[in-house]
């Protein structure tokens, strides 16, 4: 058996007319929890009116972590937007198990849906 290894979780952030878009990727684990309390917590962050979390390169968030954002986004003015995007299944459902998902005005997930397999012999027609 194949032990996959993911690297230590990190978050990114980009300000831009009261836009933020956070980046998450790795594996955030309650050794990073402080890390990114910190970051959710910058004032920058709090003067925005969106948040913009996109997950596409998290593989996977500790309950700890999850909490952390929660809190996050429960101090953030009633009239601003958060949406959560492209979590995978386990991110989505550790989010889902503390409400964050709930406190978000969107939220997308990663699940990709592919078209069904050409069959050989539609290729062969062509």
């Amino acid at each position: 058996m194949v032990a996959h290894s993911h690297p230590t979780g990190q978050i990114s952030i980009a300000v831009s007319d009261g836009r933020a878009v956070l980046r998450f990727s790795g594996v955030l684990s309650a050794a990073t929890a402080l890390l990114l309390e910190e970051k959710l917590c910058d004032p920058i962050l709090q003067e925005t009116g969106e948040w913009v979390m996109d997950m596409t390169d998290l593989f996977r968030m500790d309950l700890t972590c999850a909490f952390a954002l929660r809190r996050a986004m429960t101090r953030r003015p009633a009239t601003a937007s958060v949406r959560i995007l492209h979590a995978r299944r386990a991110v989505e459902r550790t989010l889902r198990h503390v409400g964050a998902t709930s406190l978000g005005t969107g939220f997308r997930s990663a699940r990709v849906h592919r078209a069904p397999a050409e069959s050989p012999a539609q290729s062969s027609a062509m």
